[in-house]
């Protein structure tokens, strides 16, 4: 089921209530704006990330839809070079 930004699942609720009016505005627009680039990306998955983290996937998603060409790309001061998972025991 694709969810659109007007979707908002009682589950995130009590987590909207805690953010400001203005700040849920802006994480619909980014949500919306994101489901153009990635329409199977579901509202309630993008709904968990912060305005900051939208933000960047969004911009990400932007500038891989560009060709590239010679010019490098450059990643952000707060992401790692290298992620790698570690199970628990």
């Amino acid at each position: 089921m694709l969810h659109r930004p007007d979707d908002w699942s009682q589950e995130n609720a009590d987590t909207l209530r805690e953010i400001k009016p203005h700040e849920i505005e802006l994480r619909r627009q980014l949500v919306a704006e994101i489901l153009e680039y990635s329409p199977h990306a579901s509202t309630d998955f993008l709904s968990r990330f912060t305005s900051d983290q939208l933000q960047a996937y969004l911009e990400h998603l932007q500038l891989a839809q560009k060709p590239r060409g010679n010019q490098p790309w450059i990643r952000r001061n707060n992401s790692p070079a290298v992620v790698a998972y570690r199970p628990s025991a």
